[in-house]
């Protein structure tokens, strides 16, 4: 993977600040100061709902929650320790289950209600604050693209960006999320996906 080009201490800032910015965004959240945006979005991508894209995008958003989610993060896990390392490998188990606890920790805290504005195209049974869906997301596929080589690193992250607005938009589309549970699930995965990396880094200053 090569020698690191930066100093972990700004990984580990950035990283915090992102977690800490999910709390925060859900504070603002529990105050109203963001339901005229989270309105406005919903009813939005509410008319979408009915589209052609509604069944695709049903298919996008199975990939990343339930059972599916965590056979495919399982796999993943295998493959990192096998084409990686065994750090790797563990650095994605930390961020994937590490993120959703305190996916499913945050849900309990601020008890936000779901959006109800249409009825639900996808079966949720928690609070929506934040998304878990947006935060296994940004975790999975954000430290999958900062373990690639340095030379693929910019693609791997625009791809898992990309990724993580489709999935984002299948959660709006099937009217299952407000605009500020995905943005906030994906400030807390993107805390957990540098934690990750900062953990792989570590190994590689030690080796190197």
């Amino acid at each position: 993977m090569g020698a690191p080009s930066i100093s972990d201490r700004p990984i580990l800032i950035i990283a915090l600040a992102a977690i800490a910015g999910c709390i925060l965004l859900g504070f603002a959240v529990r105050a109203g100061w963001l339901a005229p945006v989270d309105m406005l979005a919903a009813q939005t991508m509410g008319r979408t709902s009915t589209s052609a894209l509604a069944q695709p995008m049903l298919w996008v958003s199975a990939i990343g929650g339930g059972p599916i989610r965590w056979i495919l993060v399982t796999l993943l896990i295998g493959g990192l320790w096998w084409a990686i390392n065994r750090r790797a490998a563990m650095a994605m188990l930390i961020a994937a289950l590490g993120s959703n606890i305190a996916s499913s920790a945050l849900k309990l805290a601020f008890a936000v209600p779901r959006p109800d504005l249409l009825p639900h195209l996808d079966p949720v049974g928690s609070p929506s604050f934040p998304s878990g869906h947006a935060t296994n997301a940004a975790a999975v596929y954000l430290l999958l693209a900062l373990l690639a080589p340095p030379h693929w690193r910019i693609t791997a992250c625009m791809a898992a960006v990309a990724a993580m607005l489709v999935n984002g938009a299948s959660r709006m589309m099937l009217n299952v999320h407000w605009l500020s549970d995905i943005l906030g699930g994906s400030l807390l995965g993107t805390g957990f996906a540098l934690l990750g990396w900062l953990y792989v880094r570590r190994d590689v200053w030690r080796a190197g």
